[in-house]
């Protein structure tokens, strides 16, 4: 499912404030140079999904060496 554009402004410094919605991923909230395609929003936004799901994956192992080193002392 991708994301769709839920609203979208242009800032006085000149940037864009984007908030798109995902129903499987959630929300994304992000920030643009320029005025973004509702591609480019989508493609960023999964990438910032990614990029979440890795850390969880790394807090979870990094969670369970740390129970697995108390554990052995």
């Amino acid at each position: 499912m991708e994301y769709i554009i839920k609203y979208k402004e242009k800032r006085p410094a000149g940037d864009w404030l984007i908030t798109a919605k995902s129903e499987e991923k959630g929300l994304y909230h992000g920030t643009f140079d320029y005025e973004p395609t509702s591609t480019q929003v989508d493609e960023r936004a999964r990438r910032a999904f990614a990029e979440k799901i890795k850390f969880k994956e790394w807090e979870a192992a990094e969670a369970a060496r740390i129970a697995e080193e108390e554990e052995q002392e």
